[in-house]
């Protein structure tokens, strides 16, 4: 059984050099590419709630343009959201998303700054409401040590039971132990490398 899924973001991160406006075969060429490499997911743009500037498709990767697009099947899809978009406009999430089940869509991807996860639940409440996945992607979290970091995933999922999106919850806490593992077996190995230039230098 696998216990690692892989996530390609490159057409959604790639999209600020460009402004999201690639070209289709490419991306087609890109999709066959993921599919032969065996990615699990795709996230393949953002879906930005404001149109006030052009941007190309995928910077809103609506439904409706989706639905022309021939996805591999053996690939799942995503999307990310900016949090901040959506704060005190949570109920827009409801205009520019449709049920899961009849999207092309299954996982949301959230970006938020490491310490506004309290703004967003109502974001979340509302993609759960829709049948998603979610996904949280903090932001802001590279000067932070491993003790605050998982302080910070005990936070959310405390406050994620206490909404009652326990689905969310769980998997954040298989991901939560997964990184702690990830920490401890960083400091064993930083020790032993500590230990063995000791040896070495006697």
């Amino acid at each position: 059984m696998k216990n690692k899924i892989l996530l390609d973001c490159t057409f959604r991160d790639g999209g600020y050099y460009n402004k999201w406006n690639f070209n289709l075969k490419l991306f087609s060429d890109y999709l066959q590419c993921m599919s032969v490499c065996k990615i699990d997911i795709i996230e393949i743009g953002f879906r930005f709630n404001s149109k006030k500037k052009y941007l190309g498709n995928f910077a809103y990767t609506t439904d409706r343009f989706l639905k022309n697009l021939d996805l591999p099947k053996n690939i799942r899809y995503a999307v990310m959201i900016n949090a901040k978009e959506f704060y005190n406009l949570e109920k827009d999430i409801y205009k520019i998303f449709s049920f899961r089940k009849k999207s092309k869509i299954s996982l949301v991807r959230i970006a938020i700054n490491f310490d506004e996860f309290r703004n967003s639940k109502k974001i979340i409440k509302n993609l759960n409401n829709l049948g998603y996945e979610v996904g949280l992607n903090l932001m802001q979290a590279h000067d932070k040590n491993e003790l605050e970091i998982i302080q910070k995933l005990d936070q959310i999922i405390s406050d994620l039971v206490k909404d009652g999106l326990l689905d969310i919850a769980n998997n954040l806490e298989i991901e939560k132990q997964k990184i702690a593992k990830q920490f401890n077996q960083a400091e064993a190995n930083s020790q032993q490398i500590d230990i063995e230039d000791i040896i070495d230098n006697e």
